[in-house]
């Protein structure tokens, strides 16, 4: 399921900040997207995405994602 940002700050009206996911199957490849967004304001503050291989990978790679997203200021 695919959210714009406005909505999903306003569901999120306690947060600071709010992260969303996407995780797509492209021919033998996964790809697993992320935003993180200003709920005040609906701002994308920042993008991540990893490829896996397989399915089994998708879990080492959020961890990944998570650190680039926390980067993020």
């Amino acid at each position: 399921m695919i959210f714009s940002a406005k909505p999903v700050a306003h569901l999120a009206a306690e947060a600071a900040r709010v992260v969303t996911g996407e995780v797509s199957k492209l021919g033998e490849t996964y790809l697993l997207s992320v935003s993180l967004i200003d709920a005040a304001s609906a701002k994308v503050l920042a993008r991540a995405s990893e490829k896996a291989g397989k399915p089994e990978e998708l879990l080492d790679k959020v961890n990944g994602l998570a650190k680039k997203l926390a980067a993020a200021k």
